[in-house]
This record gives C-alpha cells, structure tokens and sequence, in this order.
C-alpha cells in the first residue's frame, strides 16, 4: 500500500529554493513505494536539502536512512538537515567512529547530545524500532546498517538516501553496492543524488549511473549549464600555465635543465623541479586573474606543507611584471590536522584581507564538504582519483556573494622546449587531460561541444586530427587558455584539438579488441545481449552499452554502425539493457539448474526486485512479462520461500514428531529449516506474521517461545520429583530434563531480579529453598 506524501512546506522555517523545490516535487512524484529515483544537480545547488525535505514528504514517522562518503559531510548533514527540518528530524543516529564524530562535530556545530552515535549493530536497530528515526551513515559503516538489519530484524526505511552516489557505480563502486540491494538494506524507496552520474577516462565511461534497474530513472536533473544561467553557480576558465625547463633552470640560477636535476634549491630550501614549476605557474596565475582565495590539491601531507613553507621563495624569483602586487600567504592542511589549525586555515582563506591566501592541502577537503568562496584551485600534481579531480573543480563554481565571479581552474604543466613545440601527447600533459576529462563530467555544455566538433569533422574529409578540419569547432572553446612566457602563439589552439580528439589509438585499440569478441559472442548465442559484468570476454557488455551510447548520440562512425549491425545490436539502450539483465538472469537459473550453490549478484537481485515493482505497477510490458514467464520467473518468493519452509516444516514434523527445530538444522536437500523457523518466530513476535500462517504452523505445535516452552518443560518434572519424593533436594535428571541444573539457574535468576512472579510462584509452591547454602554467620 502507498504510504502518504506530505504536501510541501517550509519545515522549519526555511524555504527551499524553486529548483529545490521542483526537484523534490518531481521525484516525489514518480518513485512510488518499492522505486527508487535519482535527482543529478551541479555541485553546490543544495541537494542536502532536496533530500531532508523529501524525507518529510515520504516517511514523516519512518526511519530514514541517508549515506554519505565521509564522517565530515555526515556532521555538515546533521547540522544542515537540523537547521531546516528541527523536531521533525526525530532521532537522530550517526553510524561511525566515535572520535572522528567527536571532531568533526565540534567543527560543523553539531551537539553530541542531539544525537546517538553507535556502530553497534543490536544498538542501532533498537535505536530504530519506534517513529521518526534520521540515521546518517558513512559508506565504511555499511556493513553495521547491513547487520542490524541481517541479525537484528531493524525496521526497515521509509526512504534511503545515496548521496554522491556515482561512488557506487561501476567497478569503482562494488565495495558499497549493497545500499542498492534491498535484501541487505530495505527500504520503500530509494534517493540516489550526484553531480557527475557519468565520468570519462580517455572517451570510455569510468563511472556510470546509466542503469536504471540500480539507480532508478532520473527524476530530475539541474545541469551546469542551468545552474549557471540561474544564478546559481559562477562559470570557468582553465588555465594551462605552462614552464618550461630551460625557464625554471632560468629563473632559479641553474646552469643546465631542469631534466638534468630534479631537485632546485631556492632560498636554502630544496624542493622537487615540479614543485618549484607549480609555484611559478600558480604566482603567475594569481598576478595575471587578481586571485586572492586559492585552493591547492596535493597527493601526499608532505608535499602540501613543502609547498606551502616554500611559495614565498618561489614568488620572489618572479621579475616584477610577472609577480602578484600583494603579498602571497601559503597555508597547509590535511586530514591530521587538528581542530584548531582547520579553523585558522579557514578563517584566512574566508577572509584574506589584502593578501592572496593560498591553502594547500591533502586528503582534508573531501567530497560534498563545504568550504568559503574560492577564486581558484589547482593540480599541484596529478591525481588518481577521477572523483577527487570532480569534486574540486566543483568547489571553484560556488559564488559566494559574487554573481559576476569566474572560476580560474589552474593546472601547472612543467616540459620540456621539445615537447612544448611538438608532443601534446607525452606524460608531461596527462595532467592536462585529466582535469579536462573531470570538466566534461561537470559540464554538459562542454560535452555537447566536444560532439559538434567531432560530428564535424566526421563530415568533412575524415582526418579528425588537422587543424584545418577542427580550427573553428577549437576556437569555439574559448574557456581554455595556455599561459605563460615561452608559450609559443597558437599553442592553445593545440591543445583544444587534442580535447576534441583524446586518445584517439586508445579508441582504435579498443575497437579492434572487442569487435572480434562481440562477433563471437553472436556467433555463439545469435545475438548481443552481453551481461553487464566481466566476463571471460572482459567488459564487452560495457563496451557495447558504450557503443549505443555513441549511437544515440550520432557519434558513431558509419562504418562501425554497419558492422554492429551486421550482429543483429539493439540501439536502443533501455530496451538493451533489459535484454542484458534478461541474459545473465537465464545464465543464474540454468546455473541453480545444474546444482551451483552460488549467490545471485546484487545487481541481478536489484533487477528481479524491479521487475515484480513493475508487474504490481501494471508498468511492465506484457512481451516481457511472457519472456519471464517462460523462464519460469518467481514473481512472488516470499510466498514461494513460505511454501518451501512449510513444506520443510512438515517433513520434519512427520520425521521427528516435535517441530523443535535446533537453530542450525539444515535438511537433506540444502534447505536452512532452523533459520527459517526462528525467522518465523521473529515475525510472530513483531506482529508481522499472517492469522492464516500463524494457523498452520499451530497445526504442526510450533513452539513460538522457546524459552517459556523450556521453562513449562523443566518446571513438569521438577513437579513430578516433588510429587515422588516430597521435596525438590536430590533432584538430577528428570525426563530428560536436568532439574537440578535448571533449579540453579533459577536461583541466580531470582537473585538478579530476572523472574516473573508467576515463576517465583509456581517454584515457592514446590518449596523451592531459594539460598541452599548460606554463608558463614556474620559477627559483630
């Protein structure tokens, strides 16, 4: 039954945002009870709120379950959801360390006494037993949702919320996969929120939140481009700031190249060449845009304390035509700092006075954190984390009070005079295109423009990579400049048609990998359906999704149209997808069929769990209901689970003649009977087991308490010693039953408050002595 949706409302006296409020008004309208949704908006929109407000309209008296990558953004959560929704938040329960919450409360001004932090499986479920429960926790704590859930019958949510919830998509994110699975976390309906449901690596998704049976449909998206338009985020200009060795060697005294000597001592300090080149540039950048708020991204704690001890030296190499006019101040923080020092940082780089505040730091700034306004950030060094690139591109767009502001992106590039004049292609630029692939992440303008210009040079004379194909579509790219004195004229040019073309052999190589193994693939099954998993074949399932995706988007070239379609591929990448899961779903069964004992996938069981939404829904289409059919689908396995026990039960009733059932019994055929009669006893006892079930199992004489069954068991032969003898003294074994074991049980029992009074009763009736052997007197 569908549960009610509270109308909108302001909650605690604030009001959303109208594009909040479209969004929450659309997904709340189209995930019903058992769907889940997603809602894509550009970083920094306000998504935290689109979710607190969802979560009144949806499970006003539920538990709401939200996860989150970090511990920070859990306090700045707390503190945001707090702030807007007040006493309608009801219980609030974080799930993590304790001393990392300790720290990073103090830090977003969140009380520890305005909530309960556990990661206590048995804690957290009882925590979660009545009303309105808001339990936040991290993706690293997942495994202590699951076991409430698993081991202590938790209630399930009225909605889960995923937040950057790309971290769960793709290879990158099968660790926290299980928030989709609603087995291990139940809930009515499910809130995926991102900013980037797609990532590239080179032209090939790394990250995609494309699948529909995992993530739901978009119910509402807010692109940069709108976002942009509306205010609400400041538009960008990457800067590629460019030095070359001989200029370093140059600027820093130095007879030789930089090739030669990795290491350059300036002042009496010594810091690696790149370094030194990242300084330069970025001193550089802030002279030429007027920065004052930066923001630096470092790999190691080291190299952002070096940098940030060191940038002065490095600013006094620069003659005064290149120099900032105002001071320059570099500030370092990690993830190891403390409190304190996290506040001064941020106290300076929120109000930087006449200086230029540059903030270097390492593993601090994580995903979805808030920061002040910043004029700038770079890339003192590549990074490996697609994710970690995205996210502090995303941190430069916040405006801060300033609707005219332009984002200045910074990425250093340090090469030599060769390289500058003929290899765009060498590992000095690979920084270079990775933060761009980060911005077409972000930037659906960027993406559309990237295919216009590819589209046409496809229709021109075919060679993509000259210039006279591609000099308009490149000077269309105006965001993108290269700097610095030794860049030759035209060079940034260069650069925009390598954006227009990435990698384009990494392309060809993998065409020429996975056509071969598409082509056996038909040849073995008669059509493309590839599973979306690793096969033997590697990801051809993913590769050809990647195939439509392209298709769709008219950038697949004719050749490689007609030789996909010479296989017989579905373009269309829903009715493909489908097709995909109908596949491994036949290749699961016909495993089962054979005696596997192997677990079906998340991803698969996710996929069941939306076909039976879609038949309850009437939203299933009736030849893919008939293709269920035929593959002998279970379009209801709580009954059929139901069935299967029952019929368990039976057999062990008629075998045994009682249905005491140990707990780990396990029958002949492979079928967990203890499990699944104390699961049934754990439903009885919650009121969640139906009259007529109740009924049938009372034909087979289920004990539903188990512990008052043994107590009414030992207490008959404890009546039956009485009755021979007189007396409980003596008493052994009775029955089978241990009496005198039992007797002492029942003392300690009486001594620590544990008994009912109807037991104590019954056992005074048979004048039980209740201290059999009293110490020795006390004396005065």
């Amino acid at each position: 039954m569908t549960a009610d949706v509270v109308p909108p409302a302001s909650v605690g006296g604030r009001v959303l945002w109208p594009h909040q409020q479209r969004a929450v008004d659309r997904w709340c309208g189209q995930v019903r009870d058992g769907q889940r949704g997603t809602v894509v908006a550009a970083c920094g929109t306000g998504k935290t709120l689109v979710a607190a407000d969802a979560s009144v309209r949806v499970a006003a008296h539920e538990p709401v379950v939200m996860m989150v990558p970090t511990v920070d953004l859990l306090a700045q959560t707390v503190k945001q959801w707090q702030d807007y929704l007040g006493p309608a938040m009801g219980r609030v329960v974080a799930v993590c360390n304790i001393r990392q919450m300790q720290h990073t409360a103090r830090q977003a001004g969140v009380s520890l006494r305005s909530l309960t932090v556990t990661t206590d499986p048995a804690q957290l479920a009882a925590l979660m037993a009545d009303g309105r429960v808001t339990v936040l926790a991290t993706y690293a704590s997942l495994p202590v949702v699951r076991a409430a859930y698993r081991l202590h019958d938790a209630r399930p949510a009225g909605l889960l919320v995923v937040d950057e919830a790309h971290r769960t998509a793709g290879p990158l994110g099968k660790a926290w996969a299980a928030v989709h699975d609603q087995v291990a976390v139940p809930a009515r309906r499910r809130l995926y929120m991102t900013a980037t449901p797609r990532i590239f690596l080179d032209d090939q998704p790394a990250i995609s939140m494309d699948d529909q049976t995992v993530f739901g449909p978009v119910a509402f998206r807010l692109g940069f481009a709108d976002a942009i338009s509306l205010g609400l985020l400041a538009d960008y200009r990457l800067v590629v700031a460019v030095v070359t060795e001989q200029e370093l060697a140059d600027l820093a005294g130095f007879a030789g190249t930089t090739g030669e000597q990795p290491t350059l001592t300036v002042a009496g300090r010594p810091r690696p060449a790149r370094m030194l080149a990242s300084q330069i540039a970025l001193s550089r950048a802030i002279a030429d845009y007027q920065l004052s708020r930066v923001l630096v991204y470092h790999n190691r704690v080291a190299s952002a304390a070096l940098f940030a001890h060191t940038l002065p030296d490095a600013v006094s190499l620069l003659p005064a035509a290149e120099a900032p006019t105002r001071p320059v101040r570099g500030w370092s923080a990690s993830g190891k700092s403390n409190f304190a020092h996290r506040a001064q940082v941020l106290r300076h780089l929120r109000d930087p006075g006449d200086n230029a505040v540059v903030v270097c730091n390492a593993r601090l700034f994580s995903e979805g954190l808030d920061v002040p306004a910043l004029d700038a950030v770079m890339y003192a060094e590549p990074r490996t984390s697609l994710i970690d690139v995205v996210q502090g591109v995303g941190r430069s767009l916040r405006l801060g009070g300033q609707p005219q502001k332009t984002a200045t992106i910074v990425v250093p590039v340090l090469t030599s005079e060769a390289t500058l004049a003929n290899e765009l292609a060498h590992r000095d630029w690979q920084h270079v295109w990775q933060v761009v692939r980060a911005l077409r992440a972000h930037d659906e303008r960027l993406e559309a423009r990237l295919d216009q210009a590819r589209s046409g040079t496809r229709r021109g004379e075919g060679n993509i990579g000259g210039l006279a194909d591609t000099a308009g579509a490149a000077v269309g790219l105006s965001w993108l400049t290269a700097a610095g004195p030794r860049v030759p004229a035209g060079f940034a040019d260069r650069i925009r048609l390598r954006v227009l073309n990435p990698v384009p052999a990494a392309n060809q190589d993998a065409w020429d990998r996975y056509y071969p193994l598409a082509q056996a693939f038909h040849a073995e099954h008669g059509h493309l359906r590839v599973p979306h998993v690793q096969t033997d074949d590697g990801w051809l399932g993913s590769w050809l999704a990647h195939q439509r995706r392209l298709y769709t988007a008219g950038n697949l070239a004719p050749d490689r149209i007609a030789a996909l379609e010479r296989l017989h591929i579905i373009w269309d990448p829903v009715e493909e997808q489908w097709h995909s899961r109908y596949a491994e779903h036949l290749q699961w069964t016909q495993r089962q069929a054979s005696g596997a004992a192997d677990t079906a996938p998340d991803s698969l069981r996710q996929w069941w769990t939306a076909q039976r939404a879609h038949r309850r829904a009437g939203t299933l289409p009736e030849t893919r209901r008939q293709l269920l059919d035929k593959a002998g689908f279970d379009w209801d396995p709580q009954t059929t689970e139901w069935q299967d026990g029952l019929r368990h039960a039976r057999a062990y009733r008629q075998r045994y003649g009682h249905l005491q059932v140990p707990s780990n019994y396990t029958s002949d055929d492979g079928f967990n009977l203890g499990t699944w009669i104390t699961n049934r006893r754990s439903d009885h006892k919650r009121g969640r087991l139906k009259a007529e079930r109740t009924a049938e199992l009372d034909q087979l004489d289920m004990i539903w308490d188990c512990r008052a069954h043994r107590w009414q068991q030992h207490l008959a032969a404890a009546r039956a010693y009485h009755t021979e003898h007189g007396t409980l003294r003596g008493a052994g074994t009775v029955n089978g039953h241990n009496v005198s074991l039992w007797l002492t049980t029942a003392r300690a029992r009486h001594r620590n408050g544990d008994l009912t009074a109807d037991q104590i009763t019954d056992l005074d009736a048979l004048g039980i002595d209740w201290n059999p052997h009293p110490g020795p007197p006390t004396t005065a």
